[in-house]
């Protein structure tokens, strides 16, 4: 029997739009790892993957907001879409204008994504909060404990919150926030969090689930 793929799902089984982002990445320099350094820029296959099965968690939910903070060239938002439950959303927040232009052409035809160019600050929370938040913006002050509501308050009761870009404990340390957003989940009160380990070469991810 003939089937028909499913939604933002190509016949070989790649995110629709995930050619034409990593087209983007490659105009606007954000290769996935950087050689010379080994510097994750855009998201890598295996959070990718990872993103995608956390957002297809969204069909629980017929009203579902998932969040992105920091588009890029867009080869996160093609992994979320990849997975978005039909009548969930996907709002992603980019705060460069000629990114956030790009990316929006290239999900025009995608009713279910909406590419804001804002600095994240600037957007109102989703009604009811986001199901699940992909923070990948260049987080600095927002992952220490003053400002760290600021995240959180994003996400609704048993919303999932994603951070990536981390070295798994004892390797390299590659970044200088990596510590930050491991107390951040780990130090949070209203947080459960868990490193999900060599998950993309090299690379760990934070999941954290807002419990109150």
């Amino acid at each position: 029997m003939e089937t028909t793929p499913m939604s933002g799902v190509t016949a070989t089984g790649e995110p629709t739009h995930l050619a034409g982002a990593l087209e983007l990445a490659e105009q606007f320099d954000l290769p996935p790892v950087r050689p010379e350094n080994r510097v994750p820029t855009s998201c890598l296959p295996g959070v990718g993957q990872l993103l995608a099965t956390l957002a297809a968690s969204t069909s629980v939910r017929p009203d579902a907001v998932v969040l992105e903070l920091g588009t890029g060239a867009g080869v996160g938002t093609a992994w979320l879409t990849h997975g978005l439950a039909p009548g969930a959303r996907l709002i992603t927040v980019e705060a460069d204008a000629e990114r956030a232009t790009a990316v929006g052409a290239l999900f025009a035809g995608e009713p279910r994504v909406s590419v804001v160019h804002s600095d994240w600050h600037a957007v109102e929370p989703p009604r009811g909060g986001a199901c699940l938040l992909f923070a990948d913006a260049g987080l600095r002050h927002e992952i220490h404990p003053p400002a760290w509501d600021a995240i959180v308050d994003l996400l609704d009761i048993g919303g999932l919150l994603v951070f990536d870009d981390l070295t798994p404990p004892g390797g390299p340390t590659l970044l200088d926030n990596e510590e930050d957003k491991r107390r951040f989940v780990f130090g949070h009160p209203r947080l459960r969090g868990v490193e999900v380990v060599d998950i993309s070469g090299e690379s760990s991810v934070l999941v954290a689930a807002r419990h109150a």
